[in-house]
């Protein structure tokens, strides 16, 4: 459900239905919420059985389909489809990586990972870091013992400025870029900070963030990472970089969401490697899928796609490491790989691009053409003035909806929502206007019927002329809701 409010599947429940997304997932209540929602799912990894617990969570997300070679869902629609495959593998990372629950860790190191990974982010004051951690972490007796230890203090220049706490060096080591409590933003902006950091130690261009173990060695988590052994882990691997080299070849451009996509799997692969490289490598180099191929062809084509020259760094070490596991496997196709990628081009397709070329070039003249006819001639008919104003006011919006927050236009229907209800209250006028009087005797019972009126005082049959002074001196009060006007006649 948290996926689907973050992909825009719940819009017709307005803003309501965010606002309970943001208190599950905000610092003040996630350890009671979010939390531990995740640490069930670790949990049923250990007491069920993994592949069953991977393919429940998949249909729960409703992406059986996608991660068996569908590109179309019932339901979702591109965008939103990308971005519950995101949300999905994300949700794979956390549960397959952290270990605050599974090893019980002390409430002292809790507080120096969550000021650790607050202030990767950036230098802050001390009142912009205790918003970003829960109210149970800053009460704590050693949480200025810990902040001390892990921060530099940077105090004000002048009377406007605010002290800032800023992390020690040695710190950015305990930084993982993939921390749950991180948004999609934040992950990305600590990203930045590390490659540059290890860039300049390094000298590298483009070092690669290798991920940390899961560090538990004892209790019933420990055998949490065999799940890395899983052969439908493996799929969902497969599944997630092959969908989005074939989207991408052939619409020639990169669908929603395929860099954090690729990203995540391959964050989830390397800590495959790291956790249980000998038995993943030897299923990935022989379990086949698609098109018969196995999650080693896979990363070989992205390793030389001219769209995703970004992750080559991440797939070389990839690749690198399941060579020291499969040295045969891997030799053979990144040479293969290699031979195609030096192969000349095509003349066939040469001459579609030449042709595609000058079509592009026709329409743009067309185009400049049609602008510089707009500029010399002004004059426009009268009839194209009355298609134009048609064509504005079919474009033109009423506002929102209150309800799905949606355009209100002529383009589909649309309607308002209204309240009838009887009253009790009859009527109120001065005592001293005789007009006021004489419209109340000649109202009829119904206003919004035609035909025969009935006066409701009056009948027909009884009707008389009456003197308005006399009336108006009989009624000695103003009319009471609940009461007649006339009891006094």
């Amino acid at each position: 459900m948290i996926a689907q409010i973050r992909t825009g599947l719940w819009v017709r429940n307005g803003f309501a239905i965010r606002g309970q997304l943001l208190h599950y997932r905000d610092f003040m209540l996630r350890e009671l919420c979010y939390d531990q929602d995740l640490f069930i799912l670790q949990t049923s990894l250990i007491i069920l059985d993994r592949d069953t617990v991977i393919v429940t969570i998949l249909d729960r997300f409703g992406l059986l389909g996608y991660f068996s070679g569908a590109f179309l869902h019932p339901t979702y629609e591109g965008s939103q489809l990308c971005s519950m495959v995101e949300e999905v593998l994300y949700v794979f990372i956390t549960i397959f990586s952290e270990n605050a629950n599974a090893s019980r860790m002390c409430l002292k190191d809790v507080v120096r990972r969550e000021i650790v990974h607050a202030l990767a982010l950036g230098p802050c004051a001390f009142t912009d870091l205790a918003k970003r951690l829960s109210e149970r972490l800053v009460d704590d007796v050693c949480f200025e013992r810990v902040l001390k230890d892990v921060t530099v203090f940077k105090p004000p220049e002048s009377t406007t400025d605010s002290g800032l706490y800023e992390l020690k060096d040695e710190a950015f080591d305990e930084v993982n870029p993939f921390f749950y409590h991180y948004s999609r933003n934040k992950r990305e902006e600590v990203d930045t900070n590390l490659r540059a950091r290890l860039k300049k130690k390094t000298g590298i261009s483009d070092p690669v963030l290798i991920p940390k173990p899961f560090g538990v060695s004892s209790g019933p988590f420990s055998g949490l990472p065999a799940v890395f052994e899983s052969e439908v882990l493996l799929q969902v691997m497969f599944y997630s970089v092959y969908n989005i080299l074939v989207l991408t070849d052939s619409s020639g451009s990169a669908p929603p969401s395929a860099e954090a996509i690729l990203d995540q799997t391959l964050h989830l692969i390397m800590l495959a490697i790291i956790e249980r490289a000998p038995i993943f490598c030897h299923i990935a180099a022989v379990k086949t899928f698609e098109e018969n191929k196995d999650l080693i062809d896979i990363i070989c084509i992205l390793e030389h796609h001219g769209k995703y020259k970004t992750y080559k760094a991440r797939v070389e070490w990839i690749l690198g490491q399941m060579q020291l596991y499969v040295p045969e496997e891997i030799q053979t196709r990144r040479r293969v790989i290699d031979v195609l990628h030096d192969v000349p081009p095509d003349p066939e397709g040469a001459k579609k691009r030449a042709a595609k070329a000058r079509q592009d070039a026709i329409m743009k003249q067309m185009k400049a053409q049609q602008a510089s006819f707009a500029i010399n001639f002004d004059d426009i008919d009268d009839e194209e003035d009355d298609d134009m104003e048609e064509a504005l006011e079919e474009n033109a919006s009423y506002g929102t909806c209150i309800v799905c927050q949606e355009d209100l236009s002529t383009a589909r229907p649309f309607g308002s929502l209204g309240l009838l209800q009887p009253s009790r209250l009859i009527r109120r006028h001065p005592d001293s206007h005789n007009a006021f009087l004489n419209e109340v005797l000649q109202t009829p019972a119904s206003l919004d019927r035609s035909g025969k009126q009935v006066n409701p005082i009056f009948p027909p049959k009884d009707a008389v002329s009456l003197d308005s002074k006399s009336l108006s001196s009989s009624i000695s009060c103003p009319i009471h809701p609940l009461r007649s006007p006339f009891i006094h006649l």
